[in-house]
């Protein structure tokens, strides 16, 4: 199995990641494993800023792959663009308005990366609640129409009860991938690469932070 430093001392944290992460072939560990390693600095201006500084920081620091742990609930869901059986996924997976808006789209690759960009926005918000798709999709309107970021408060899903920011995440064909983070939440999200030239060149592509400043767009209002 791989080691993975979850970057907390908190047992009741690690218990939580467990089932999940240990599935997927990872062995988790905590701080305490590494008694001698200074504390992270944790003075950034966000959320975002201080998991990154911690993850870089205990990840220099005990050569493990780090994953950082704070407050705040945020979700990322990435998919890789192919071709989707988007006729059938569309009844199952999307709100009347989002079906309505992928039909005036161009079938084919076009109409594909349409849909995911819907799929994206609902994973990260249903992975940042903590629920999954094991949700009814069809009731959490993405509003894709509208360059992220969208704010997402309409509708009846459990997840709409609270306002959620959703930015689309500027990756490379073939990736299309969203950040779900509450409504509010100061600054925008910091993306950093690592390790895969497919991603890029440049500072981002080099493990160094690219600040998405989020572009201006009209966030729909709650119906």
């Amino acid at each position: 199995m791989t080691r993975l430093l979850v970057a907390t001392t908190n047992q009741g944290k690690l218990a939580e990641l467990q089932p999940a992460l240990g599935a997927l072939g990872w062995e988790l560990c905590g701080l305490a494993a590494f008694p001698g390693v200074p504390v992270a600095r944790e003075d950034g201006d966000s959320f975002a800023e201080n998991a990154r500084a911690k993850a870089l920081h205990y990840a220099r620091a005990t050569g493990c792959a780090a994953l950082a742990v704070c407050a705040g609930p945020v979700g990322v869901d990435v998919e890789e663009q192919r071709p989707l059986p988007t006729g059938t996924l569309t009844a199952s997976t999307l709100t009347p308005a989002e079906a309505e808006h992928l039909a005036g789209v161009p079938a084919g690759p076009t109409r594909d990366a349409a849909y995911l960009r819907c799929w994206t926005r609902k994973e990260a918000v249903l992975k940042a609640v903590g629920t999954g798709i094991t949700s009814d999709l069809t009731l959490l309107e993405t509003f894709p129409a509208t360059p992220g970021p969208v704010r997402t408060e309409a509708g009846t899903h459990p997840a709409a009860l609270r306002p959620w920011s959703v930015t689309d995440l500027p990756l490379p064909f073939p990736w299309t991938a969203s950040l779900a983070a509450p409504q509010g939440t100061p600054g925008p999200p910091v993306l950093t690469y690592y390790g895969d030239s497919a991603f890029g060149s440049g500072d981002a592509a080099a493990g160094r932070p690219e600040c998405l400043t989020p572009p201006s767009a009209v966030r729909p209002p709650a119906t």
